[in-house]
Parts: structure tokens; sequence; C-alpha cells
């Protein structure tokens, strides 16, 4: 999460008030280098209801990648889940990435809004679409994806997959989604889809263009380097 002091207490509250907070979840939010009160704000919400969790600070801003790898190695459960910040998924979403791992039906699952039973109740601006889109047929492209959303922000592995497909990341940006469940798959890993209730929710450090561009850079990366 970076710079998310707006909404992220907010988001907390919805996950505390659906029960998914409970006395087995270890929640671990990372601060990828904040330049606001992100960091005080979740403190202060996991403190006020006495969860199991802490906030993981990087004093710079290094990448979504490098904070989701870095949350993923550092948890402990034998299952670890991560969600965007500014929770567009339901925490039924969440709850169901558990429990597709705990009953050992997948080493890694994500959520996808092309699943079937996935429900979009809020859609992305068309320059969004036009851009995931465009990602997406790059993607196709390169041979490293075939489900046409790779970056819905909910994503879960077992510790074991931790270990295999996370710990070797180095996209530190937002493609890095694409390198973990590319280097899934070369892992002969059980990688299953699940559906999603998913809202946009506007992004300000999000910038279409930039970030495609960006992303697709590292998409060609990381077919050079996983080839």
């Amino acid at each position: 999460m970076r710079n998310e002091a707006s909404r992220i207490g907010r988001a907390l509250e919805i996950l505390v008030e659906s029960g998914l907070c409970d006395d087995r979840l270890e929640l671990l939010l990372v601060d990828d280098g904040s330049t606001d009160s992100t960091a005080e704000v979740a403190e202060a919400v996991i403190a006020g209801h006495g969860l199991l969790g802490k906030v993981l600070r990087q004093g710079v801003n290094r990448g979504k990648g490098v904070a989701v790898r870095e949350g993923l190695l550092q948890a402990t459960g034998a299952t670890r889940v991560f969600v965007d910040a500014d929770l567009p998924v339901a925490p039924d979403d969440v709850e169901r990435c558990f429990v597709t791992l705990e009953d050992g039906e997948a080493d890694v699952v994500y959520g996808t809004r092309a699943h079937p039973d996935s429900r979009v109740l809020r859609r992305q601006p068309v320059l969004r679409v036009a851009a995931s889109r465009a990602f997406s047929l790059w993607l196709r492209a390169l041979g490293l994806a075939e489900d046409p959303d790779t970056q819905c922000g909910l994503k879960g592995v077992t510790a074991e997959a931790a270990t295999l497909v996370v710990a070797p990341l180095v996209t530190e940006g937002y493609a890095f989604d694409v390198e973990l469940l590319t280097r899934a798959d070369r892992a002969r890993l059980q990688v299953t889809p699940v559906p999603v209730q998913w809202s946009h929710v506007a992004a300000g450090n999000v910038l279409p263009l930039r970030d495609g561009l960006a992303a697709a850079r590292a998409a060609w990366r990381i077919r050079s380097l996983l080839r």
C-alpha cells in the first residue's frame, strides 16, 4: 500500500466487520514508502481492534511487486493471501482463496473477473479497460498467460509455493502477478482461478498509459528471464 491514508482505514474496517479477521488470521500490511499517514492509520485500526497483525514499513517506494513479495515471505501461515489495499473484491472472495488452499485444491489461487461466476459491480473507466485488454493480448502473444485477467489484485499461495514462486520474484512493479503465475505454471503447481465480486475503486497511484507501458516492458523481461 502506498499513500492510502484516505482508504486503508475503511478497507480494514470492512474486513473486521466481515468476521474474516479472527484470531487465526495474521494481518500484515506493507507500506511501500508512503509520504502520508497510511501506516499510522493502519496501525491505529490494528491496535483499536486488537488484531493479530502489524505494518511492515519500507522506507522508500520500491514497487508493488517488492511490497507483496515482502508480505508473503514474512507471513508465517501455512496459507497466505494478499489483496489490494483499496479492497476491490468482497471479503468472501478473500476467504474463498484461503479455503481453496486449505482444502488442498490448489498451491496457488488467483481471483479473476473472467471467471464465469464472477460479478463486476462497478466497471473500470474506458481507458483502464482498453489498457487491460491490450496487456492481456500482449501476454498471450508472449505465451505468458491464457487467462485474460491476471491483475485482479487477489492471489494466494501455500507456504511451500511461497518458497518456490514468490521468493525468486524479481519484478518490482505491477507485472509481478504475471511472473508469479508464470513461475507457478513452470513449476507444475496446481494453479486455480476463483470468482470474485469486484468493484472498481479509483486509484490515484495508477496511471494507465505510464503503468501499462511499464508492465508491458516488464512482461517482455519476464519472458526472457523464464524462457
